[in-house]
């Protein structure tokens, strides 16, 4: 089995979340469909007040 990196794809990085994070994460859920958007606010919360229980995986930024 290839991994990530054997197919040009750096491993994702794993961090907590930020709340400069939460527009990104809006504009992902709204891209995928079928998940229910929330407010930009909520999303703002999420990365900030649940930081600590929260991770977010990025990759090549």
């Amino acid at each position: 089995m290839m991994t990530l990196q054997e197919h040009g794809n750096p491993e994702p990085e794993l961090r907590s979340p930020r709340a400069s994070d939460a527009a990104a994460i809006w504009q992902l859920v709204e891209r995928m469909g079928g998940l229910e958007l929330n407010s930009g606010y909520a999303y703002v919360l999420l990365c900030s007040h649940f930081a600590e229980t929260g991770v977010i995986a990025e990759q090549r930024g």
